[in-house]
């Protein structure tokens, strides 16, 4: 017996119901997309604050979080008999480290973590930089930022052995870097100023943020996908309604 399609018209309904699924996930990274816009705009005030403050000349005694980008001078030495290589670090489109190398500051007990800049990686991963640094006493300046991290963080960051001179770690935070030096770390890490030596290839000109016009931009295209969806939805739907009042 040969069954009989009550609703021939089945498929159609469905592509309404997908069409309007789709209109719904697309104004959705719209919003997300101008929630991104505002977060731009206040970080972006934020950096201007901080760049027209005046340079600290000491580690405040808490890292607040109003003092990020803030302009610091810090005498003291390095510590160069145990650096990081922060690892998969992206510098003008080529993959290599930035050299993370503890800073032990006249003032004050806590140490902090000074980004010297970026280095190539090898084409043999187990050959590693020489990013030598002298442990004499000297002045340093840089803009206080907290280290870079990842979108997702997937396991453990560490890849060299804890008592490596120079080990190589993948996204290790503040508290990582403490437990491997056992002293204590300041919240942020200082990026070396670009003029400063014993430092490599660096631009801080400002944090990788995407502008608030282009979160904008992206509004306007994710609400056009929308609307385009939830047109052909309705179209649709009229066109079979109307085709059902025949």
């Amino acid at each position: 017996m040969t069954t009989v399609d009550r609703n021939p018209r089945r498929k159609e309904w469905v592509a309404v119901m997908l069409l309007v699924l789709v209109g719904g996930v697309c104004a959705r990274l719209g919003l997300w997309q101008l929630h991104r816009a505002a977060e731009s705009r206040v970080l972006e005030a934020e950096i201007a604050q901080a760049e027209a403050a005046a340079p600290l000349d000491s580690l405040p005694p808490r890292a607040a979080e109003d003092l990020r980008y803030r302009r610091i001078e810090l005498e003291g030495r390095f510590v160069p008999e145990r650096q990081f290589l922060l690892d998969n670090a992206v510098f003008h489109g080529q993959v290599g480290y930035y050299v993370l190398t503890p800073f032990d500051p006249v003032d004050t007990a806590q140490w902090v973590v000074v980004n010297r800049g970026w280095v190539p990686a090898a084409l043999d991963r187990s050959v590693l930089p020489n990013v030598p640094v002298g442990a004499e006493r000297r002045t340093i300046s840089g803009r206080l930022a907290a280290l870079p991290a990842p979108g997702l963080r997937l396991g453990s960051p560490a890849e060299g052995a804890a008592d490596d001179r120079l080990a190589v770690l993948s996204y290790p935070t503040i508290a990582d870097l403490e437990e491997r030096l056992g002293r204590p770390l300041f919240a942020f890490s200082v990026q070396l100023d670009p003029d400063r030596s014993d430092g490599f290839a660096r631009d801080w000109s400002a944090p990788a943020i995407m502008s608030p016009s282009r979160h904008f931009a992206y509004v306007g295209q994710w609400w056009a996908f929308a609307a385009l969806a939830f047109g052909f939805a309705g179209a649709l739907a009229l066109r079979e309604l109307g085709w059902r009042k025949r």
